[in-house]
């Protein structure tokens, strides 16, 4: 008798900063981190009402850096919230993954400014927080721009239930790995994460034992 199987979908963020002289140099990158914090309002208006078309329901327009740390679950705002919102270029990539970047103007701030998180709202002012995420912190000066780029990705897994829930919650950590194979993106690392889950697929639906995950 096959054991049962059943199908989740894992939703996952990640972001990437960038501080850019005016003449175009990267003078510092975070780097792809994540995944970053979901606030239980960004799971409710976001996702929940969105998908039902609900009263309330909210999509995605604007970025915000902060001065802060990452947000809490209950959290409705950026902690230390600084400069303006800038609006988002939003598109899909690969059926599952959102992409939002911007930039910050220099102009948008005086001074210098210790920056260490990023956050995605639904306007330019007030509105409602749905992600975000901290990174270490940069100077930024109002003589560099600030690049941002988040990425939030949905992954259907189907697994085995023996494998345990622990399985694909590893995966997401696994792609960092991967990269260094020579993956290029984060998203095409959760495809090879996906890959890993099929091929366990495969060797228990052939009875076999001598597959297992490094």
């Amino acid at each position: 008798m096959r054991k049962k199987t059943r199908d989740k979908v894992w939703m996952k963020g990640f972001m990437r900063v960038q501080l850019v002289e005016k003449d175009g140099r990267v003078v510092g990158d975070s780097g792809m981190l994540g995944p970053n914090q979901v606030v239980n309002l960004g799971f409710q208006d976001y996702v929940c009402k969105t998908l039902a078309g609900l009263s309330g329901s909210k999509t995605i327009s604007h970025m915000a850096i902060g001065t802060g740390t990452v947000p809490g679950a209950a959290a409705t705002s950026l902690d230390g919230e600084t400069a303006v919102r800038v609006t988002t270029t939003n598109t899909v990539v690969a059926s599952k993954t959102l992409q939002a970047t911007c930039q910050f103007a220099g102009s948008d701030m005086s001074g210098t400014c210790t920056i260490q998180n990023v956050g995605l709202y639904n306007t330019s002012a007030t509105g409602t927080l749905i992600a975000g995420m901290t990174y270490a912190t940069s100077q930024w000066a109002s003589n560099q721009n600030v690049r941002n780029l988040h990425q939030a990705m949905a992954t259907l897994f189907r697994k085995l239930r023996e494998f345990g829930e622990h399985l694909s919650e590893k995966i997401p950590s696994r792609a960092l790995i991967f990269i260094k194979e020579g993956v290029t993106t984060m998203h095409e690392a959760l495809v090879r994460g996906e890959d890993i889950v099929w091929s366990l697929w495969r060797h228990k639906e052939q009875s076999r034992n001598d597959f297992a995950l490094i």
